[in-house]
């Protein structure tokens, strides 16, 4: 399974004022592609809503541009992973499309990688500690994204909770950072076996579809 990113990732830092269930707050565009972008913002999004974006300084009035909450981090200030909705696609090309540095858009190569990963929000465990839940930013049949309120041993197990079942995986920390008072850490899956790989893959492709 292989997944070809059609743009690149950059990094911004734009004010820009959050509708979301009928309510307005302030929030800041920390990056941005042609597909999506990071939001940070006072207010808890769950994953899955619907969110309506605008500059928080326009002088000339501007249509907010529609996104998909895809992840979101536990504490605040929250980092939300918003994905753009198809029908905002046309709307990107006014004052969103400034962020986007066109001459390394036009130059770029897409990005491949060799599974696809999704910005999945799953609850997640550690076996060593079974009472302090974590979550998933992202997931691929190889490995996964996974924030935590302690830091993870070296090599660790783990409970993913997909919606129809659970997977008890071993894996190693390739990488793991500070931010704030949790840890993110970048996990690969560990001797994982021909089931639990069709399990996630199974998942990956369920997601991918909706």
């Amino acid at each position: 399974m292989k997944e070809c990113r059609k743009s690149l990732r950059f990094q911004c830092n734009e004010l820009v004022t959050v509708h979301f269930r009928k309510r307005t707050y302030e929030g800041r565009v920390t990056d941005v592609s042609q597909g999506g972008l990071k939001l940070q913002t006072e207010q808890y999004i769950p994953t899955g809503s619907a969110v309506w974006l605008e500059p928080a300084k326009e002088e000339k009035p501007c249509h907010p541009i529609q996104t998909f909450a895809r992840w979101t981090t536990l504490r605040s200030p929250y980092e939300i992973g918003l994905e753009f909705a198809l029908s905002s696609h046309g709307q990107k090309q006014t004052w969103l499309s400034n962020l986007l540095p066109q001459d390394k858009l036009r130059s770029s190569k897409s990005q491949a990688r060799s599974e696809v990963r999704v910005p999945a929000s799953l609850p997640v465990f550690n076996a060593a500690k079974p009472e302090q839940d974590g979550v998933t930013l992202d997931l691929s049949p190889s490995g996964a994204s996974v924030l935590l309120d302690h830091k993870l041993d070296d090599c660790a197990q783990l409970f993913l909770c997909l919606p129809w079942d659970y997977l008890e995986l071993q894996v190693d920390v390739m990488r793991v950072r500070q931010e704030d008072d949790l840890w993110l850490h970048g996990v690969k899956f560990h001797s994982l076996g021909k089931s639990e790989r069709w399990t996630v893959r199974e998942f990956i492709r369920e997601f991918m579809e909706t």
